[in-house]
Protein backbone atom coordinates (compact mmCIF):
# COMPACT_ATOMS: atom_id res chain seq x y z
CA UNK A 1 0.00 0.00 0.00
CA UNK A 2 1.47 3.60 -0.59
CA UNK A 3 -0.96 4.86 2.50
CA UNK A 4 -1.80 3.02 5.44
CA UNK A 5 -2.79 5.84 8.18
CA UNK A 6 -3.41 9.28 9.13
CA UNK A 7 -2.13 11.21 12.02
CA UNK A 8 -4.30 13.87 12.77
CA UNK A 9 -3.11 17.94 12.71
CA UNK A 10 -4.92 20.71 14.96
CA UNK A 11 -7.48 21.74 12.07
CA UNK A 12 -8.89 20.99 9.14
CA UNK A 13 -7.05 22.64 6.92
CA UNK A 14 -3.78 22.04 8.89
CA UNK A 15 -4.96 18.24 8.21
CA UNK A 16 -4.98 18.83 4.79
CA UNK A 17 -1.42 19.66 4.22
CA UNK A 18 0.14 17.48 6.90
CA UNK A 19 -1.44 14.11 6.01
CA UNK A 20 1.31 11.81 5.21
CA UNK A 21 1.58 7.95 3.31
CA UNK A 22 3.12 5.39 5.74
CA UNK A 23 5.08 4.47 2.20
CA UNK A 24 4.59 0.91 0.59
CA UNK A 25 6.47 -2.37 0.69
CA UNK A 26 2.44 -3.91 0.78
CA UNK A 27 0.78 -3.68 -2.49
CA UNK A 28 -2.56 -2.34 -3.06
CA UNK A 29 -5.44 -3.94 -2.12
CA UNK A 30 -4.21 -6.90 -0.87
CA UNK A 31 -4.62 -6.40 3.28
CA UNK A 32 -8.14 -5.98 3.83
CA UNK A 33 -9.31 -2.84 6.18
CA UNK A 34 -6.26 -0.59 5.54
CA UNK A 35 -7.40 2.79 3.83
CA UNK A 36 -5.49 4.50 1.95
CA UNK A 37 -5.37 7.78 3.83
CA UNK A 38 -1.87 10.00 4.34
CA UNK A 39 -0.81 10.12 7.36
CA UNK A 40 -0.16 13.63 9.14
CA UNK A 41 2.69 13.11 11.12
CA UNK A 42 4.87 9.55 10.74
CA UNK A 43 6.63 8.04 13.68
CA UNK A 44 8.84 9.46 16.32
CA UNK A 45 12.49 9.28 15.68
CA UNK A 46 14.67 9.72 18.48
CA UNK A 47 18.03 8.98 18.79
CA UNK A 48 18.79 7.88 22.31
CA UNK A 49 20.34 10.72 24.21
CA UNK A 50 21.18 8.84 27.34
CA UNK A 51 24.67 8.17 27.95
CA UNK A 52 25.90 5.04 26.51
CA UNK A 53 22.77 3.57 24.41
CA UNK A 54 24.41 2.49 21.77
CA UNK A 55 27.53 1.58 23.40
CA UNK A 56 28.87 -2.43 23.57
CA UNK A 57 27.00 -2.55 27.13
CA UNK A 58 23.82 -4.57 28.57
CA UNK A 59 20.17 -3.51 28.20
CA UNK A 60 18.95 0.43 28.34
CA UNK A 61 16.19 1.84 29.18
CA UNK A 62 13.33 3.77 26.68
CA UNK A 63 13.22 6.96 25.84
CA UNK A 64 10.02 8.31 25.64
CA UNK A 65 9.34 10.73 23.28
CA UNK A 66 6.27 11.28 21.31
CA UNK A 67 5.76 13.87 18.42
CA UNK A 68 5.15 17.63 19.36
CA UNK A 69 3.21 19.45 16.46
CA UNK A 70 4.83 22.38 15.27
CA UNK A 71 1.88 23.90 14.21
CA UNK A 72 -0.22 23.56 17.30
CA UNK A 73 -0.78 25.65 19.99
CA UNK A 74 1.10 25.55 23.10
CA UNK A 75 4.73 25.76 24.16
CA UNK A 76 7.20 22.88 24.83
CA UNK A 77 8.28 25.06 27.80
CA UNK A 78 4.89 24.70 29.18
CA UNK A 79 4.53 20.57 28.43
CA UNK A 80 7.94 20.14 30.30
CA UNK A 81 7.07 21.96 33.32
CA UNK A 82 3.20 20.46 33.24
CA UNK A 83 3.23 17.59 31.86
CA UNK A 84 7.16 15.87 32.42
CA UNK A 85 7.53 16.25 28.61
CA UNK A 86 11.06 15.29 29.05
CA UNK A 87 11.68 14.47 25.86
CA UNK A 88 10.22 15.06 22.42
CA UNK A 89 10.42 15.44 18.53
CA UNK A 90 9.54 18.71 17.12
CA UNK A 91 7.45 17.87 13.68
CA UNK A 92 8.20 18.43 11.21
CA UNK A 93 10.79 20.65 9.22
CA UNK A 94 10.27 20.85 5.54
CA UNK A 95 10.15 23.20 2.78
CA UNK A 96 7.65 24.56 0.27
CA UNK A 97 9.26 24.34 -2.60
CA UNK A 98 12.36 27.31 -2.19
CA UNK A 99 15.31 25.84 0.12
CA UNK A 100 14.08 27.04 3.61
CA UNK A 101 12.12 26.11 6.34
CA UNK A 102 8.46 26.20 6.86
CA UNK A 103 7.52 29.19 9.39
CA UNK A 104 5.75 26.91 11.89
CA UNK A 105 9.38 25.43 12.70
CA UNK A 106 11.58 28.50 12.67
CA UNK A 107 9.16 30.06 14.51
CA UNK A 108 9.38 27.38 17.08
CA UNK A 109 13.48 28.53 17.51
CA UNK A 110 13.72 30.41 20.84
CA UNK A 111 10.86 28.05 22.17
CA UNK A 112 13.21 25.42 21.45
CA UNK A 113 16.15 26.68 23.14
CA UNK A 114 14.40 27.81 26.39
CA UNK A 115 13.18 23.83 26.08
CA UNK A 116 16.62 23.18 25.88
CA UNK A 117 17.62 25.26 28.81
CA UNK A 118 14.88 23.85 31.03
CA UNK A 119 16.17 20.41 30.78
CA UNK A 120 14.53 19.25 27.55
CA UNK A 121 15.53 16.96 25.35
CA UNK A 122 14.93 17.73 21.75
CA UNK A 123 14.72 15.80 18.28
CA UNK A 124 14.02 18.18 15.29
CA UNK A 125 11.71 16.38 12.42
CA UNK A 126 12.53 16.52 8.71
CA UNK A 127 10.46 15.92 6.35
CA UNK A 128 7.25 13.80 6.46
CA UNK A 129 4.76 13.74 3.94
CA UNK A 130 3.66 17.31 3.87
CA UNK A 131 5.74 19.62 1.80
CA UNK A 132 8.83 19.49 0.00
CA UNK A 133 11.79 17.78 1.35
CA UNK A 134 15.07 19.95 1.90
CA UNK A 135 16.84 17.18 -0.07
CA UNK A 136 14.64 17.80 -3.09
CA UNK A 137 14.51 21.92 -2.50
CA UNK A 138 18.25 22.86 -2.16
CA UNK A 139 21.51 21.63 -3.52
CA UNK A 140 24.34 19.97 -1.02
CA UNK A 141 25.72 23.14 0.01
CA UNK A 142 21.97 25.13 0.25
CA UNK A 143 21.04 22.09 2.31
CA UNK A 144 24.21 22.03 4.50
CA UNK A 145 23.66 26.12 5.05
CA UNK A 146 20.19 25.25 5.81
CA UNK A 147 20.59 22.60 8.38
CA UNK A 148 23.95 23.96 10.01
CA UNK A 149 21.72 27.02 10.61
CA UNK A 150 18.49 24.90 11.89
CA UNK A 151 21.28 23.15 14.51
CA UNK A 152 22.74 26.30 15.43
CA UNK A 153 19.23 28.12 16.43
CA UNK A 154 17.49 25.02 17.90
CA UNK A 155 21.01 23.88 19.84
CA UNK A 156 20.03 20.08 19.58
CA UNK A 157 22.59 17.72 17.92
CA UNK A 158 19.88 15.13 17.75
CA UNK A 159 17.95 15.37 13.67
CA UNK A 160 16.17 12.82 12.83
CA UNK A 161 14.82 11.88 8.91
CA UNK A 162 11.42 10.88 8.62
CA UNK A 163 11.41 9.46 5.04
CA UNK A 164 8.22 8.23 3.59
CA UNK A 165 6.09 7.63 0.39
CA UNK A 166 7.18 7.84 -2.95
CA UNK A 167 10.42 9.86 -0.94
CA UNK A 168 11.71 6.26 0.09
CA UNK A 169 12.84 5.46 -3.34
CA UNK A 170 14.11 9.28 -4.37
CA UNK A 171 17.48 7.55 -5.58
CA UNK A 172 19.29 11.50 -5.75
CA UNK A 173 17.43 12.71 -2.69
CA UNK A 174 19.07 9.43 -0.98
CA UNK A 175 22.21 10.61 -2.71
CA UNK A 176 21.84 14.31 -1.50
CA UNK A 177 21.06 13.14 2.58
CA UNK A 178 24.06 11.39 2.93
CA UNK A 179 26.51 13.25 1.56
CA UNK A 180 25.17 15.93 3.40
CA UNK A 181 25.14 14.28 6.38
CA UNK A 182 28.26 13.68 6.61
CA UNK A 183 29.75 17.22 5.91
CA UNK A 184 27.75 17.94 8.79
CA UNK A 185 29.13 14.75 10.98
CA UNK A 186 32.51 15.99 10.13
CA UNK A 187 31.52 19.41 11.58
CA UNK A 188 29.57 18.31 14.37
CA UNK A 189 31.14 15.20 16.04
CA UNK A 190 28.24 14.90 18.43
CA UNK A 191 25.56 15.20 15.69
CA UNK A 192 23.26 12.02 16.13
CA UNK A 193 21.47 11.03 13.10
CA UNK A 194 17.88 8.73 13.16
CA UNK A 195 15.97 7.62 10.66
CA UNK A 196 12.09 7.14 10.50
CA UNK A 197 10.73 4.54 8.64
CA UNK A 198 7.35 3.23 7.85
CA UNK A 199 6.75 -0.55 8.43
CA UNK A 200 3.66 -3.27 9.29
CA UNK A 201 3.36 -6.82 10.63
CA UNK A 202 6.48 -7.95 8.22
CA UNK A 203 8.67 -5.21 9.19
CA UNK A 204 10.60 -2.47 6.95
CA UNK A 205 8.55 -2.38 3.31
CA UNK A 206 11.36 -3.17 0.53
CA UNK A 207 12.26 0.21 -0.34
CA UNK A 208 12.63 1.49 3.05
CA UNK A 209 15.84 -1.41 3.52
CA UNK A 210 17.44 -0.56 0.12
CA UNK A 211 17.48 2.89 2.02
CA UNK A 212 19.11 1.75 4.78
CA UNK A 213 21.48 -0.32 2.56
CA UNK A 214 22.52 3.50 0.54
CA UNK A 215 22.77 5.03 3.91
CA UNK A 216 25.26 2.65 5.33
CA UNK A 217 27.47 1.89 2.02
CA UNK A 218 27.49 6.06 2.19
CA UNK A 219 29.09 5.82 5.23
CA UNK A 220 26.75 7.68 7.29
CA UNK A 221 26.53 6.89 11.29
CA UNK A 222 22.85 5.60 11.73
CA UNK A 223 22.18 5.84 15.45
CA UNK A 224 18.52 5.32 15.30
CA UNK A 225 16.11 3.06 13.37
CA UNK A 226 13.08 3.99 14.53
CA UNK A 227 10.08 2.08 13.11
CA UNK A 228 6.12 3.35 12.62
CA UNK A 229 3.72 1.07 13.18
CA UNK A 230 0.16 2.37 13.19
CA UNK A 231 -3.39 1.15 12.06
CA UNK A 232 -3.31 -2.13 10.22
CA UNK A 233 -6.67 -2.58 9.71
CA UNK A 234 -9.30 -4.46 12.20
CA UNK A 235 -9.72 -7.44 9.77
CA UNK A 236 -5.90 -7.47 9.62
CA UNK A 237 -5.81 -7.44 13.31
CA UNK A 238 -8.52 -10.55 13.80
CA UNK A 239 -6.85 -12.88 11.23
CA UNK A 240 -3.59 -12.23 11.96
CA UNK A 241 -2.49 -11.22 15.09
CA UNK A 242 -3.16 -13.10 18.33
CA UNK A 243 -4.32 -11.80 20.46
CA UNK A 244 -5.69 -9.13 17.96
CA UNK A 245 -4.74 -5.94 19.83
CA UNK A 246 -2.96 -3.26 18.40
CA UNK A 247 -0.30 -3.36 21.35
CA UNK A 248 0.65 -7.38 19.68
CA UNK A 249 0.59 -6.05 16.21
CA UNK A 250 3.02 -2.81 17.02
CA UNK A 251 5.65 -5.73 19.11
CA UNK A 252 4.77 -7.76 16.00
CA UNK A 253 5.86 -5.53 13.18
CA UNK A 254 8.59 -3.73 15.25
CA UNK A 255 10.19 -7.37 16.15
CA UNK A 256 10.18 -8.07 12.20
CA UNK A 257 11.97 -4.41 11.80
CA UNK A 258 14.81 -6.31 14.26
CA UNK A 259 15.16 -8.89 12.40
CA UNK A 260 15.96 -6.56 9.02
CA UNK A 261 18.26 -4.81 11.09
CA UNK A 262 20.31 -7.81 12.57
CA UNK A 263 20.80 -8.71 9.13
CA UNK A 264 22.15 -5.21 8.20
CA UNK A 265 24.69 -4.78 10.91
CA UNK A 266 25.65 -8.05 11.85
CA UNK A 267 28.73 -7.26 13.90
CA UNK A 268 25.58 -5.48 16.51
CA UNK A 269 24.93 -8.26 19.47
CA UNK A 270 20.34 -8.39 19.40
CA UNK A 271 20.39 -6.08 22.75
CA UNK A 272 22.58 -3.59 20.31
CA UNK A 273 20.13 -3.67 18.06
CA UNK A 274 17.08 -3.01 20.39
CA UNK A 275 19.31 -0.29 21.68
CA UNK A 276 19.06 1.25 18.65
CA UNK A 277 15.91 0.63 17.58
CA UNK A 278 12.28 2.56 18.09
CA UNK A 279 8.46 1.77 18.29
CA UNK A 280 5.94 4.53 17.15
CA UNK A 281 1.64 3.80 17.16
CA UNK A 282 -0.51 6.07 16.93
CA UNK A 283 -2.34 6.32 20.16
CA UNK A 284 -6.49 6.08 20.69
CA UNK A 285 -8.11 6.37 17.22
CA UNK A 286 -6.28 5.00 14.70
CA UNK A 287 -7.07 5.91 11.32
CA UNK A 288 -8.93 2.65 10.35
CA UNK A 289 -10.98 2.91 13.81
CA UNK A 290 -9.27 0.45 15.82
CA UNK A 291 -8.56 1.82 19.14
CA UNK A 292 -4.65 1.98 20.73
CA UNK A 293 -5.77 1.88 24.23
CA UNK A 294 -4.55 2.18 28.01
CA UNK A 295 -3.84 -1.28 28.39
CA UNK A 296 -1.70 -1.51 24.82
CA UNK A 297 0.39 1.28 26.20
CA UNK A 298 0.96 -0.35 29.30
CA UNK A 299 1.92 -3.70 27.09
CA UNK A 300 4.25 -1.80 24.86
CA UNK A 301 6.02 -0.11 27.83
CA UNK A 302 6.35 -4.05 29.51
CA UNK A 303 8.09 -5.38 26.52
CA UNK A 304 9.95 -2.18 25.46
CA UNK A 305 11.62 -2.32 28.98
CA UNK A 306 12.40 -6.30 28.87
CA UNK A 307 13.70 -6.21 25.61
CA UNK A 308 15.34 -3.21 25.74
CA UNK A 309 14.28 -1.23 23.27
CA UNK A 310 16.16 1.94 22.69
CA UNK A 311 12.65 4.64 22.06
CA UNK A 312 8.78 4.61 22.26
CA UNK A 313 7.47 7.50 20.44
CA UNK A 314 3.72 8.10 19.65
CA UNK A 315 1.90 10.55 17.85
CA UNK A 316 0.58 12.79 19.03
CA UNK A 317 1.54 15.00 22.46
CA UNK A 318 -1.22 17.33 21.91
CA UNK A 319 -4.11 14.25 21.64
CA UNK A 320 -2.95 13.13 24.73
CA UNK A 321 -5.27 15.01 26.56
CA UNK A 322 -7.51 14.99 29.68
CA UNK A 323 -10.91 13.78 28.29
CA UNK A 324 -13.82 12.29 30.48
CA UNK A 325 -15.74 10.55 27.33
CA UNK A 326 -15.13 8.61 24.01
CA UNK A 327 -15.92 11.24 21.58
CA UNK A 328 -15.75 14.00 23.42
CA UNK A 329 -13.70 16.31 20.78
CA UNK A 330 -11.88 15.75 17.24
CA UNK A 331 -9.82 12.99 17.13
CA UNK A 332 -7.42 15.79 15.74
CA UNK A 333 -7.45 17.02 19.12
CA UNK A 334 -7.62 14.30 21.61
CA UNK A 335 -6.90 10.38 21.54
CA UNK A 336 -10.58 9.25 21.74
CA UNK A 337 -10.04 7.26 24.88
CA UNK A 338 -11.08 7.91 28.21
CA UNK A 339 -7.95 9.81 29.61
CA UNK A 340 -6.23 12.07 32.24
CA UNK A 341 -3.88 14.52 30.93
CA UNK A 342 -0.82 13.07 29.41
CA UNK A 343 -1.96 9.51 30.61
CA UNK A 344 -0.28 7.99 28.06
CA UNK A 345 3.02 9.39 28.56
CA UNK A 346 3.47 8.70 32.18
CA UNK A 347 2.29 4.76 30.79
CA UNK A 348 5.01 4.73 28.11
CA UNK A 349 7.32 6.24 30.61
CA UNK A 350 6.95 2.94 32.94
CA UNK A 351 9.60 2.39 30.82
CA UNK A 352 12.40 4.20 31.14
CA UNK A 353 13.65 2.41 34.47
CA UNK A 354 16.95 0.82 34.73
CA UNK A 355 17.56 -2.13 33.12
CA UNK A 356 19.86 -4.99 34.00
CA UNK A 357 20.93 -7.76 31.74
CA UNK A 358 19.55 -8.26 27.97
CA UNK A 359 16.05 -10.11 28.83
CA UNK A 360 15.15 -13.26 27.37
CA UNK A 361 12.41 -12.81 24.46
CA UNK A 362 9.51 -11.19 26.29
CA UNK A 363 6.17 -12.65 26.92
CA UNK A 364 3.34 -9.80 25.94
CA UNK A 365 0.14 -10.36 28.04
CA UNK A 366 -2.12 -12.04 27.66
CA UNK A 367 -0.57 -14.22 25.65
CA UNK A 368 2.61 -14.07 23.88
CA UNK A 369 1.95 -13.70 19.65
CA UNK A 370 2.84 -17.05 17.43
CA UNK A 371 6.14 -17.56 16.67
CA UNK A 372 5.63 -19.28 13.03
CA UNK A 373 9.45 -21.29 12.91
CA UNK A 374 10.55 -22.09 9.08
CA UNK A 375 10.05 -25.45 8.35
CA UNK A 376 14.04 -26.68 7.90
CA UNK A 377 15.52 -27.16 4.67
CA UNK A 378 13.66 -30.55 3.27
CA UNK A 379 16.13 -33.06 2.96
CA UNK A 380 16.04 -34.62 -1.07
CA UNK A 381 17.47 -37.73 -1.39
CA UNK A 382 19.34 -37.46 -5.27
CA UNK A 383 18.02 -39.41 -8.36
CA UNK A 384 20.65 -41.91 -9.32
CA UNK A 385 21.82 -40.82 -12.76
CA UNK A 386 22.55 -43.69 -15.37
CA UNK A 387 25.08 -43.62 -17.85
CA UNK A 388 23.88 -42.50 -21.44
CA UNK A 389 21.96 -44.83 -23.58
CA UNK A 390 23.93 -45.92 -26.60
CA UNK A 391 20.81 -45.48 -28.85
CA UNK A 392 19.72 -42.31 -29.75
CA UNK A 393 17.15 -40.30 -28.86
CA UNK A 394 14.52 -40.19 -31.08
CA UNK A 395 11.40 -38.89 -29.08
CA UNK A 396 11.18 -35.12 -27.63
CA UNK A 397 12.63 -35.30 -24.67
CA UNK A 398 10.03 -35.43 -21.38
CA UNK A 399 10.20 -32.39 -18.84
CA UNK A 400 12.40 -32.26 -16.01
CA UNK A 401 11.21 -33.22 -12.84
CA UNK A 402 10.48 -30.06 -10.62
CA UNK A 403 13.60 -29.53 -8.20
CA UNK A 404 13.12 -28.88 -4.24
CA UNK A 405 12.90 -25.31 -3.49
CA UNK A 406 14.74 -24.36 -0.34
CA UNK A 407 13.08 -23.68 2.38
CA UNK A 408 12.10 -20.00 3.35
CA UNK A 409 14.10 -18.28 5.42
CA UNK A 410 13.64 -14.78 7.35
CA UNK A 411 16.68 -13.84 7.64
CA UNK A 412 17.42 -13.54 3.90
CA UNK A 413 16.60 -11.26 0.98
CA UNK A 414 14.54 -12.77 -1.50
CA UNK A 415 14.38 -10.86 -4.92
CA UNK A 416 11.25 -11.56 -7.36
CA UNK A 417 10.87 -14.61 -9.16
CA UNK A 418 12.53 -16.49 -5.92
CA UNK A 419 10.73 -20.04 -5.00
CA UNK A 420 10.77 -21.25 -1.65
CA UNK A 421 8.67 -24.21 0.45
CA UNK A 422 7.03 -22.89 3.43
CA UNK A 423 4.54 -25.02 5.24
CA UNK A 424 4.45 -27.62 2.56
CA UNK A 425 3.27 -25.22 0.23
CA UNK A 426 5.85 -23.76 -2.62
CA UNK A 427 5.36 -20.02 -3.43
CA UNK A 428 7.07 -17.11 -5.91
CA UNK A 429 8.60 -13.75 -4.65
CA UNK A 430 5.94 -11.60 -6.02
CA UNK A 431 7.91 -8.61 -4.71
CA UNK A 432 11.56 -8.17 -3.07
CA UNK A 433 11.19 -8.66 0.26
CA UNK A 434 12.86 -10.39 3.67
CA UNK A 435 11.13 -11.71 7.20
CA UNK A 436 7.56 -11.74 4.79
CA UNK A 437 6.06 -14.95 6.18
CA UNK A 438 4.44 -16.27 2.49
CA UNK A 439 1.32 -17.38 4.16
CA UNK A 440 1.44 -13.91 6.02
CA UNK A 441 2.44 -11.74 2.95
CA UNK A 442 0.05 -12.29 0.09
CA UNK A 443 1.70 -9.02 -1.36
CA UNK A 444 4.94 -10.45 -1.32
CA UNK A 445 4.05 -14.06 -2.49
CA UNK A 446 1.83 -15.84 -4.92
CA UNK A 447 1.57 -20.12 -4.22
CA UNK A 448 3.03 -21.54 -7.09
CA UNK A 449 3.06 -25.67 -8.04
CA UNK A 450 5.71 -25.80 -9.46
CA UNK A 451 10.36 -24.65 -8.49
CA UNK A 452 10.67 -24.50 -12.83
CA UNK A 453 10.69 -20.73 -13.25
CA UNK A 454 8.90 -20.74 -16.87
CA UNK A 455 11.24 -18.39 -19.02
CA UNK A 456 8.17 -15.98 -20.60
CA UNK A 457 8.48 -15.27 -24.44
CA UNK A 458 9.90 -12.33 -25.74
CA UNK A 459 7.48 -9.38 -25.46
CA UNK A 460 8.73 -6.61 -27.85
CA UNK A 461 6.42 -3.93 -28.18
CA UNK A 462 5.93 -1.29 -24.88
CA UNK A 463 3.94 1.87 -24.12
CA UNK A 464 5.66 5.16 -24.60
CA UNK A 465 7.36 5.89 -20.95
CA UNK A 466 5.27 8.77 -19.46
CA UNK A 467 6.55 11.01 -16.51
CA UNK A 468 5.01 11.18 -13.63
CA UNK A 469 2.91 8.19 -13.76
CA UNK A 470 3.00 4.98 -11.65
CA UNK A 471 4.81 2.05 -13.39
CA UNK A 472 3.26 -1.31 -11.48
CA UNK A 473 6.50 -4.75 -11.63
CA UNK A 474 6.68 -5.81 -15.14
CA UNK A 475 5.06 -2.56 -17.14
CA UNK A 476 7.08 -2.74 -20.37
CA UNK A 477 7.79 0.91 -22.01
CA UNK A 478 9.79 2.29 -24.60
CA UNK A 479 12.07 5.39 -24.07
CA UNK A 480 14.59 6.59 -26.57
CA UNK A 481 14.21 3.67 -28.95
CA UNK A 482 14.65 1.08 -26.46
CA UNK A 483 12.87 -1.02 -24.36
CA UNK A 484 12.91 -1.10 -20.27
CA UNK A 485 10.80 -3.61 -18.38
CA UNK A 486 9.59 -2.32 -14.47
CA UNK A 487 11.66 -4.73 -11.83
CA UNK A 488 9.96 -3.48 -9.09
CA UNK A 489 6.04 -0.87 -8.89
CA UNK A 490 8.05 2.22 -8.70
CA UNK A 491 6.90 6.05 -8.60
CA UNK A 492 7.61 7.46 -12.02
CA UNK A 493 11.39 7.20 -12.33
CA UNK A 494 13.26 7.41 -15.41
CA UNK A 495 14.13 3.88 -17.37
CA UNK A 496 17.70 5.47 -18.07
CA UNK A 497 18.43 6.61 -14.58
CA UNK A 498 17.66 4.14 -12.42
CA UNK A 499 18.51 0.58 -12.94
CA UNK A 500 16.80 -0.28 -9.62
CA UNK A 501 13.97 -0.19 -11.13
CA UNK A 502 13.90 -0.50 -14.78
CA UNK A 503 16.43 -3.43 -16.56
CA UNK A 504 16.55 -3.19 -20.29
CA UNK A 505 15.23 -5.85 -22.34
CA UNK A 506 15.53 -6.86 -25.71
CA UNK A 507 13.87 -9.66 -28.19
Amino acid sequence: MQQSARLHSKTTSTLARVRRGIGSGIDRGIYRGIRRTRIAGAALVAIGAISGIFGAGGVSAAEISPYFQGYSAGTLVDALRNDGLTHTTLAFAVTRGSCAFDPYITDRMADARNYRAAGGNLIISMGGADGVYAEVACTDDQMFALMDKLITDSGTRRIDWDVEGQQLSNLDATARRNRVLLRLKAKYPDLQTSLTLPAWLNGLQANGMSLMRSTIAAGVQVDRVNVMLMTFGAENLRTMVSPATLAQAVINGYEAAVNQLAGLYPAKSRAQIHAMAGMTPMIGVNDDATVFTLADAQAVANYAKASGTGMIGYWSFQRDRSQDRTGMGSVNDYSGVVQTQAQFLRIFKSAEGPVGAPAPAPVVSPSPAPVISPLPAPVVTPTSVSAPAPAPVTSPPTAPVPATCAAWDPAKWYTVGTKVNRLGKTYVATGANQNSPPEWTPSHWFVTTSCITPVPAPVCTGVSWVMGKFYASGALVSYNGRLYKAKFDNPCYNPTISTYYWAPVTC
